[in-house]
């Protein structure tokens, strides 16, 4: 997305994913890296004391064709320093950047008692019933989201029926009364440039398995964070090695942070 044809909303002038930056240096490290794994669908860091997750993003779109790009030290990731390890989210090669959320998720000091275990759509439903809503990325639900709400718009790079391009983003996002943004928005570096269209009063929710449960992310604008705990690593692991969609992964619990 074009930085250049952004403005106003909620967080003008926000230094370029900062977000990023406070959050590797939010992590509490605590055990060794001890797995990486990189699956078609998602990505799972796991230290001696929990696991992380991200979805995985693999290709460089290119005017020309899909490139995969190569990972820095494929095979030794394991071998890494966590602090190394969490500054690839900077990396401009997106499945490097995904790993690098994997692991600030893994670190993350994560109070479960302050979680609810409620699902995004259940959330969306309730605060968009009626309402404008924006949905920024490729969920499941969309269909079902529709009934309820009085106009949608859903955006996503990869266009279909009934999805828009993101370069329509500035004539529809700031008259939404609730927006989703995908956790993946940290990793291909278009968190910024959204929140930017983003209007003041619009409830806002981030949303996926890249999104990182902390509330710094309230910070920048978000409302609520729909992330995901992993509960059983051996069990997540089994289902990402052989390619499972991550809506199938058995071994997860998906809970809710709501801001204060």
């Amino acid at each position: 997305m074009d930085s250049e044809m952004l403005s106003g909303g909620k967080h003008p002038g926000v230094v370029k994913m900062k977000v990023l930056d406070e959050l590797v240096k939010s992590v509490k490290i605590d055990g060794a890296i001890s797995k990486v794994i990189i699956g078609l669908y998602t990505t799972i860091v796991a230290n001696t004391n929990q696991a992380g997750l991200s979805s995985t993003l693999y290709f460089e779109e290119t005017t020309e064709h899909h490139r995969h790009i190569p990972i820095r030290d494929a095979g030794e990731l394991h071998l890494k320093s966590p602090e190394e390890l969490c500054t690839y989210c900077f990396s401009d090669i997106i499945t490097e950047a995904a790993v690098g959320m994997a692991t600030i998720n893994s670190y993350l000091n994560v109070d479960i008692s302050k979680y609810s275990e409620i699902n995004a759509f259940d959330i969306l439903a309730e605060r968009g019933a009626g309402k404008r809503v924006v949905i920024i990325g490729n969920f499941p639900f969309t269909d079902r989201i529709r009934k309820s709400v009085s106009q949608l718009s859903v955006f996503d790079r990869a266009i279909r029926d009934g999805v828009l391009p993101p370069e329509q983003m500035p004539a529809v996002l700031p008259a939404a009364e609730v927006v989703a943004i995908t956790g993946t928005s940290l990793i291909n570096r278009t968190f910024d440039d959204i929140m930017t269209l983003v209007d003041d009063a619009a409830f806002t929710v981030m949303l996926g398995p890249t999104t990182p449960l902390s509330p710094l992310l309230f910070n920048y604008g978000v409302d609520v964070l729909c992330g995901s705990i992993v509960a059983d690593a051996d069990l997540v692991e089994n289902c990402i090695c052989q390619a499972v969609p991550f809506r199938f992964i058995r071994g997860v619990r998906h809970v809710a942070l709501l801001k204060d």
